[in-house]
C-alpha cells in the first residue's frame, strides 16, 4: 500500500472511530449521567497513560530525545494543551451555549480555515476538486447535524465565539504537529500530547468542581465518577481505547501521510459514522436528509481520494 492510500485509510478509520465514540458517549451521558468535561478528563487522561506505557516500553529512546530537546518539549506541550485539550473544551462549551448540531457545524469551519492557510503557505489557489470536496463535506455535516433545518442552528454571540474558537483549535491541532511527526513519529507525539491534554482536562474538571463546591458551600470537589455496570464499563473502554487512543493516532497518522487539508475533509466522515452506529445500536432512524448527507460524504471521500495530478 502506498503512502497516499495508507494516509487516506488512517484518516478515514480515525474519523469512523470518533463517530463510534460519539455513540458510546451518548450512551454514557444518558444512561449513567456522565458530564461532558468529566468524560473528557477521563478519556484523555487514561488514553495519555496508555500511550505513555507503550512509549516507555517500545519507544523510550524517542521519549528521551524529546525530553532533551527543549523546543520539542514546548511544541508537544502546545500541541497537547492548545490543540487537543482546547479542541475538546471549546467543543463542549459550544454545545453548552448552542446545541450538539450547531457545535458540529461550527467545528466544520476548520476545514475551509485549513484550506485557506495551506493555500496561503503554498502560494496557490485551491484546486476546483478541493473546493467541490469542501462544499460536499460542509453540506454533509450540515444535513446530518441539523436534519437540513436551519432553525436548529442556535447562534447566540457567546456560542458563536466558542464555536469559532473550536474551529480554530481543530485547525491548529490538524496543522501544527506535522514537523514533530516527521522528526519523532506520530505515535509518540500523539501520546505525549494526549498526556498534556489529560493533565489540562483534569485541572479544568477539578476547577469546575471547586467552583460548584464554593457555590454550594460544600467541602471537596464533586468530581466523582458515576457507578458503572458491565455495559457502562464496555462503553467507557470503547470511548478510551477506540474513540480516543486509536482514533486520534490513526487520524493524526493520516495527517502525517497526506496532509492536513485532505485529512480534515476525510475527518468530516465522523458525523456519518456516528449516525450509522446510532441507527444500528441505539435504534435511531435514518431520515431523507441523513441519506443525502451520507451520499455527499461518500462524494467527499471519493474526490479527496483522487490522486494528485503530477
Amino acid at each position: 500500500m502506498n503512502q497516499e492510500a495508507q494516509g487516506i485509510g488512517c484518516a478515514l478509520a480515525g474519523a469512523v472511530l470518533w463517530g463510534c465514540s460519539g455513540s458510546f458517549s451518548q450512551f454514557l451521558f444518558s444512561a449513567y449521567g456522565f458530564s461532558g468535561l468529566g468524560l473528557t478528563a477521563v478519556r484523555m487522561t487514561t488514553s495519555g497513560l496508555l500511550f505513555l506505557a507503550v512509549i516507555i516500553a517500545l519507544r523510550r529512546h524517542v521519549l528521551s530525545d524529546i525530553w532533551h530537546d527543549a523546543p520539542a518539549r514546548r511544541q508537544v506541550a502546545l500541541f497537547g494543551g492548545a490543540g487537543l485539550f482546547l479542541n475538546q473544551l471549546t467543543y463542549l462549551m459550544t454545545i453548552a451555549y448552542t446545541n450538539a448540531g450547531t457545535a458540529t457545524v461550527m467545528q466544520s469551519f476548520s476545514i475551509p480555515l485549513i484550506m485557506v492557510v495551506v493555500c496561503l503557505m503554498r502560494h496557490r489557489r485551491p484546486a476546483p476538486r478541493e473546493i467541490i470536496a469542501l462544499a460536499c463535506a460542509v453540506a454533509s455535516i450540515f444535513l446530518i447535524s441539523t436534519g437540513g433545518n436551519p432553525a436548529v442552528l442556535a447562534l447566540p454571540l457567546t456560542g458563536f465565539a466558542w464555536g469559532m474558537a473550536n474551529a480554530g483549535a481543530t485547525a491548529f491541532y490538524n496543522m501544527y504537529p506535522r514537523a514533530l511527526f516527521a522528526r519523532y513519529g506520530s505515535f509518540t507525539v500523539t501520546g505525549l500530547g494526549m498526556c498534556v491534554g489529560g493533565a489540562a482536562s483534569l485541572l479544568a474538571w477539578s476547577a469546575m468542581g471547586l467552583t460548584f463546591s464554593a457555590t454550594n458551600g460544600a467541602m471537596g470537589a464533586p468530581i466523582a465518577l458515576p457507578s458503572l455496570d458491565g455495559p457502562g464499563i464496555a462503553a467507557l473502554a470503547g470511548v478510551i481505547v477506540l474513540g480516543t487512543c486509536f482514533a486520534f493516532w490513526l487520524y493524526l497518522r493520516g495527517i502525517a501521510l497526506v496532509g492536513s487539508m485532505k485529512a480534515s475533509m476525510l475527518g468530516a466522515a465522523e458525523p456519518v459514522a456516528a449516525t450509522v452506529l446510532s441507527a444500528i445500536w441505539l435504534g435511531t432512524t435514518f431520515s431523507a436528509t441523513d441519506w443525502i448527507g451520507l451520499a455527499l460524504m461518500v462524494g467527499t471521500i471519493l474526490i479527496s481520494s483522487m490522486p494528485r495530478k503530477a
